[in-house]
């Protein structure tokens, strides 16, 4: 079913850049009541993010798919602020499709952000320090 969204939105001009899969799904620890947590990065989005694509809702086994759009320059914008989501991506997350230049520039920006605000992750926050 995932693989239809990359297609609709291949199909209607919006360049898929990302598509990840976050949350308790990632990590194996989800539950009768989880969603299933979706990030998708594609070009040409815009507006509120619950707005931002027609997408069909997809239900598997009972857990509803939770779509996260961004678009690219968003994406590096909260790379660039070791944001939850991002982090999540990169540390439990499975990337499901990726455009690999992109995602490398990504990591990149994210890789130096938590490098340069020494990010640490307590439980379910994150903690940042910038003073050292």
């Amino acid at each position: 079913e995932l693989s239809k969204i990359r297609e609709i939105l291949d199909n209607s001009g919006k360049k898929v850049r990302i598509i990840g899969l976050t949350g308790s799904f990632a990590r194996g620890d989800w539950h009768v009541e989880s969603d299933i947590d979706i990030i998708i990065v594609c070009d040409n989005v815009s507006g509120p993010h619950w707005k931002r694509l027609d997408l069909p809702t997809i239900v598997i086994n009972n857990h509803v798919v939770e779509y996260h759009i961004y678009s690219p320059e968003e994406f590096e914008i909260l790379s660039k602020d070791a944001r939850m989501i991002v982090y999540d991506l990169f540390a439990d997350g499975i990337i499901l499709y990726a455009d690999k230049e992109y995602l490398s520039k990504v990591k990149k920006i994210f890789d130096q952000a938590v490098k340069e605000m020494n990010v640490i992750r307590e439980g379910k926050f994150l903690i940042r320090n910038l003073k050292q």
